[in-house]
């Protein structure tokens, strides 16, 4: 997503180059760089560049969107407790939907639901941690996906039109 530290930026990229040294690992990045963007996270991206990972550097339309989403088997949203400790990512409701597993961080609402539902696993806020995450999630992905296929069916239930009514 964003080129944002608060989003776990560096933690994404150095993760990606250590999946992408192993072989086997193809990751994928996105990588928007805004106006109001750090030069020290923009100078991260060329860390990358040229490696096994791919960058996808441009906004996307809807259906670029949905083929980017498609590419992943694990979706990793290192998202810092600092920002997200009490907050919500579209990208881990997407990996829900789509019952995909992903990794969150430790402390941070999203590493909570990875606990509660078993769709991911929440590791700490490195980049080891990361790659052994998605690591363990490989190792055991049919187990991974059947959680985060239940998990897509208790969101759809409890996240719908007529419970929003119903709450309001």
């Amino acid at each position: 997503g964003s080129v944002d530290e608060a989003k776990g930026f560096p933690l994404s990229i150095e993760a990606a180059r250590l999946l992408s040294a192993d072989d086997g690992m193809d990751c994928y990045v996105r990588a928007i760089v805004r106006s109001d963007t750090e030069d020290w996270l923009v100078r991260l991206i060329e860390q990358i560049r040229g490696e096994r990972a791919t960058l996808f550097e441009n906004i996307m339309d809807d259906a670029e969107f949905k083929a980017f989403l498609a590419l992943g088997d694990v979706f990793v949203c290192p998202y810092l407790p600092s920002a997200f400790a009490r907050r919500t990512s579209g990208m881990v409701v997407d990996a829900i939907i789509l019952g995909r597993p992903f990794v969150a961080i430790e402390g941070t609402w999203l590493g909570d639901l990875a606990r509660d539902t078993g769709a991911g696993i929440a590791a700490r806020a490195d980049a080891v941690s990361i790659v052994a995450a998605v690591k363990t999630i490989i190792a055991d992905y049919p187990a991974y996906c059947a959680k985060a296929a239940d998990a897509r069916g208790r969101y759809l239930l409890e996240n719908s039109w007529s419970t929003l009514l119903q709450t309001i």
